[in-house]
């Protein structure tokens, strides 16, 4: 069995095809076709069921986190389908494949509903045959290749779509992909390539990759559907080519953990655990209140339940409530209560306790409330080692403990790996100062990972920054504004430094310090020192002021820093952090984080030299 490819077109826009322009609608755009419309009567590229991702039966629907109502429910049928909007910005490219069968000689004859593509009162359609279908992959691969290195697409996928339904079957939403579709649309025999462009835009758009009328032969649409033994002679047309080769298809770059909502197969989800009959019943409350817009009844109601039950249900239900409010800190104060009232709950599922707790705390509160839970939860519950390592490396990624952050995400990457990561080494090996080591995570990030506008936007400051510093091309001033303007060279300065490197011990040095280092030209006392000592966040700090700035003096710093063999880029533990967190509570990050590394060091080592 072998296929040729065949393209349906309008044929004012068969030149264009011919000139190597792949004509590329959304996917959304053949789900919301409307008849009537400039497309009146095409049920064939009408399917309001592209984009299915799967269903799931009514009664499990709770599992996956959706609530109806009983009377919603009674009115379903047994399964409900799953529509991904998200499928929407997939850009399509469909040709119809005509199966062969070379040692019988003989041809699947077309279907006639191929008609159906004509629009009503339009000019009839021409067809467009690819004489080379082998030379004109290569053509296509070859143009995929260069849009996936000028970063204009995030993947590309090509092969024949399935036809059935057995997707409905299944338990799971994400098993029903852009290359399936309904049993009533297999007289197509679809072909597609489907691309994610990296804009994540909703629009049709024109592929290029290259000429294509050295390879391609146009017919009229009633020769390919009623003379094609014309095309082949010595072929005998059947009605059904029985047999079929196994679907194969192609994919280019990666599709992950963020672009498997777009396309690709997704593992199963995790179950949500099932709800008590009391707290389910609370839940039905508390949404009869909402719908009878007794909204302000809901939180009290559900805060006197908690206080009865004292049970994670009932917790959750609160959080949840508050969180739809945008209630952070009520959110987390239902957690506290649980914490303080029936620890032995917690006990249970510490993992289901914490992990929700912390996530709500590293994305509305501040990461050091989250930091000081994570040594709650490590102290005196027993968590899961897998999610410690996740609840700890968040919190030291968002305070800036570039070190020890990096430590665990090269620890978490051999065990899990996820592109997401990369991008979090990248920053770390920033602050570092291991420039190659940064550009290479980001590479990485960048090949592996999904570019939504935010994230290519944040990926390409950073590689900006990256790159400053590994070429040594410094940025453009935008700002004359020094905050450290006035500073000078001070006696205490140069003593300082003189009694460490007559003493021999190490110096912590911070912002201020390392500013007058550069303005007196310094360095060549600083090279004679023993080690000195800086924080990743007093790094992030001269990143930042030279970022907003372009002031060569804060690049020269950096230089400086990255040249020297005797530098230790160090952070504090995160005790003596979270407790000068307290004391100086308005201090920035830097400064707290440069005091608690001088007050560890000064404990330990009492001789140790500082200049801040």
């Amino acid at each position: 069995m072998r296929y040729e490819l065949f393209k349906i077109i309008d044929p004012a826009f068969a030149q264009s095809l011919l000139e190597g322009n792949l004509y590329m609608n959304p996917l959304s755009f053949f789900r919301t076709l409307e008849e009537g419309g400039e497309n009146k009567d095409n049920k064939a590229q009408k399917d309001p069921m592209e984009g299915i991702c799967g269903s799931i039966p009514k009664d499990r629907l709770r599992q996956f986190g959706f609530h109806f109502s009983k009377e919603i429910l009674d009115a379903m049928d047994g399964r409900v389908t799953l529509l991904s909007e998200n499928y929407g910005y997939n850009n399509l490219f469909c040709l119809y494949r005509l199966k062969i069968d070379e040692e019988s000689r003989i041809i699947q004859r077309p279907s006639s509903r191929l008609t159906n593509f004509n629009d009503e009162g339009s000019e009839p359609k021409v067809v467009i045959r690819f004489k080379k279908p082998e030379e004109f992959l290569r053509r296509l691969e070859a143009a995929i290749q260069r849009a996936l290195k000028e970063q204009n697409l995030e993947y590309a996928i090509y092969g024949g779509v399935v036809y059935g339904n057995d997707w409905e079957n299944a338990d799971d939403p994400g098993t029903c992909s852009a290359f399936h579709k309904d049993p009533s649309y297999g007289y197509q025999e679809e072909w597609r390539l489907c691309i994610l462009r990296r804009e994540w835009e909703e629009k049709a758009i024109s592929f290029p990759i290259g000429y294509l009328e050295d390879i391609c032969e146009v017919l009229p649409l009633d020769q390919f559907l009623d003379h094609l033994d014309q095309v082949y002679p010595g072929y005998t047309l059947v009605e059904n080519l029985e047999g079929k080769e196994p679907e194969t298809y192609r994919t280019f770059s990666k599709i992950n953990t963020v672009s498997r909502l777009m396309y690709a197969y997704m593992p199963q989800m995790p179950h949500k655990p099932t709800r008590s009959d009391e707290a389910e019943a609370d839940w039905h409350y508390a949404q009869y209140l909402m719908l009878k817009g007794r909204q302000q009844e809901v939180a009290p109601y559900l805060e006197k339940q908690l206080h009865c039950c004292k049970d994670l249900d009932h917790m959750e239900l609160l959080a949840q409530h508050c969180l739809s409010q945008r209630q952070w800190v009520k959110a987390t104060d239902a957690f506290a209560y649980l914490l303080h009232h029936a620890p032995e709950q917690i006990r249970q599922a510490p993992g289901r306790f914490f992990f929700q707790l912390h996530s709500i705390l590293m994305q509305h509160q501040e990461p050091a409330d989250a930091a000081k839970l994570m040594e709650i939860a490590v102290s005196q519950y027993e968590i899961p080692k897998e999610m410690e390592n996740i609840m700890k490396s968040d919190c030291l990624l968002a305070l800036g403990f570039y070190d020890q952050a990096e430590v665990l995400f090269k620890a978490i990457l051999k065990e899990m790996p996820d592109p997401i990561l990369e991008y979090d080494l990248a920053v770390c090996s920033l602050y570092l100062l291991h420039f190659e080591e940064a550009a290479e995570h980001l590479r990485t990030f960048k090949r592996y990972f999904s570019q939504s506008h935010r994230v290519a936007h944040q990926a390409d400051s950073l590689d900006r920054l990256v790159e400053c510093f590994r070429t040594r091309t410094p940025l453009k001033e935008v700002s004359g504004d020094d905050p450290f303007r006035g500073l000078t060279w001070t006696k205490q300065t140069e003593e300082t430094l003189q009694q460490a490197r007559t003493s021999g011990v190490g110096i912590c040095l911070g912002v201020e310090a390392l500013y007058q280092l550069e303005i007196a030209q310094k360095w060549g006392l600083a090279a004679e020192l023993i080690s000195i000592m800086v924080t990743p966040m007093t790094i992030w700090r001269l990143v930042e002021l030279y970022q907003n700035t372009g002031l060569p003096v804060f690049f020269q710093i950096i230089e400086h820093l990255a040249g020297m063999e005797q530098l230790v880029i160090r952070s504090p533990d995160l005790k003596y952090y979270l407790a000068m967190g307290l004391e100086y509570p308005d201090w920035p990050p830097h400064c707290k984080m440069e005091q608690a590394l001088l007050v560890q060091e000064t404990t330990k080592t009492p001789q140790t030299a500082s200049q801040s």
